[in-house]
């Protein structure tokens, strides 16, 4: 730490924090991101180097972070920020500097109308807090994002099927070897507890009917016979389970009655997100008109701003 002529203790890595700085209300912003993103968080959080936190310097302020929250996810914001970062690629670089120099409206608490537009746009906060608390809930049907991370236009992923059938009544699934509406056949000399899943077999038309074959690291092979669409579903589900033996296999409930049950389960995961999705966009541009007031925004650069 010579470059910069201070001294520390042996036991010491960088410079000391304040431990409050990490603790209770704040906000917290990335050094580098897509585009600008501000978060509300209460509790203790410890981040390194790569983001900034946003506290109040007087505990007594009448300013919500909240309202703080709201102008720095607003388009104005955005805009401003896109000038005044530095830009490295698709990625933007939020210097202290120009959050710094960021000038946030001060609300004169005597003038009820200016009350209001703080009030209002602390509403708007907690109602996209509480809705993308509720979407959250939905991560557990699309393993590979939170969906909280997904931009505005972005499409949903692929929808987890297990999670669909978990998400099923008790009494609505079923295992492979528990399932009526799916017959099982043996390759000669088959030895269940050698079979370990290792390849999953397209889903084919015999002479009996519809047919999937499972397909051991040895020379084993299980098919399971059964409605094309009930066998595709078990196919996608298996995916997720190579590797392990046919004792595990065949007691998992990964089978849905019937894919009527599955698919309406399916469209109402979808609908509920969908409409999340889209009640949590209607709050954010909820925000941006009533930041235009405060900033005094006039309505031709609104339109700059909207086409940014």
């Amino acid at each position: 730490m010579s470059r910069y002529n201070e001294s520390y203790n042996w036991f010491e890595l960088h410079r000391s924090r304040d431990q409050k700085i990490f603790e209770g209300k704040k906000i917290v912003c990335g050094y580098r991101t897509e585009e600008p993103c501000f978060a509300y968080h209460e509790g203790s959080f410890y981040g390194s180097t790569d983001m900034y936190f946003i506290k109040p310097i007087n505990p007594q302020d009448k300013h919500s972070l909240k309202y703080l929250l709201a102008i720095l996810n607003s388009k104005t914001i955005n805009f401003w920020l896109s000038k005044k970062g530095k830009p490295k690629g698709n990625i933007t670089e939020q210097f202290t500097t120009p959050i710094e120099n960021l000038y946030v409206p001060r609300i004169d608490f005597n003038n009820p109308e200016k009350v209001k537009s703080h009030d209002n746009l602390v509403e708007l906060v907690d109602k996209i807090i509480d809705a993308k608390r509720e979407l959250s809930k939905f991560n557990t049907f699309f393993p590979t994002i939170q969906l909280t991370h997904l931009s505005e236009n972005s499409p949903l992923p692929e929808i987890n099927p297990e999670s669909i059938v978990q998400a099923l009544s008790p009494e609505k699934r079923f295992s492979l070897r528990t399932c009526s509406n799916i017959k099982i056949a043996y390759s000669r000399d088959f030895e269940g507890a050698k079979f370990i899943l290792n390849k999953i077999g397209k889903t084919e038309l015999t002479l009996e009917g519809p047919e999937l074959m499972l397909i051991s690291k040895t020379p084993n092979a299980i098919f399971l016979k059964g409605q094309v669409e009930l066998l595709q579903i078990i196919s996608m589900i298996l995916e997720n389970h190579k590797n392990k033996s046919w004792v595990t296999i065949k007691e998992l409930p990964l089978i849905p009655e019937t894919t009527i049950d599955y698919e309406s389960k399916k469209q109402e995961v979808i609908g509920k997100v969908v409409n999340l999705r889209s009640k949590i966009q209607k709050l954010k541009t909820s925000i941006d008109p009533i930041v235009f007031k405060l900033y005094g925004v006039s309505e031709n650069f609104q339109l700059v701003i909207k086409e940014h």
